[in-house]
C-alpha cells in the first residue's frame, strides 16, 4: 500500500520548489530578482550560505495585484 502525504511548504522556498508552486522557472525568478521586480526582504532573500530563497506567499500577492 502506498501512502500519499500532502505538505504545505513554509513561506520561504528555493527556486526549484517555487516552479512547482506558481510556475516561475529558476531563471525567471533570477531575472525578476535582478530587475528589481521582486523586492529583497519581501519576495526574496539571500541566505548566509549564498542560497536564494523566495517567499511564495508574497509572490502570489504580487501576481494577484497585477504586478
Amino acid at each position: 500500500m502506498t501512502e500519499q502525504i500532502n505538505a504545505i511548504p513554509g513561506d520561504w522556498v528555493k527556486a526549484k520548489l517555487l516552479t512547482s508552486i506558481n510556475g516561475y522557472s529558476p531563471e525567471a525568478a533570477r531575472k525578476k530578482r535582478a530587475r528589481g521586480e521582486w523586492l529583497e526582504g519581501v519576495h526574496w532573500v539571500k541566505a548566509p550560505d549564498n542560497n536564494y530563497f523566495y517567499n511564495w506567499r508574497e509572490i502570489e500577492i504580487w501576481i494577484r495585484q497585477g504586478y
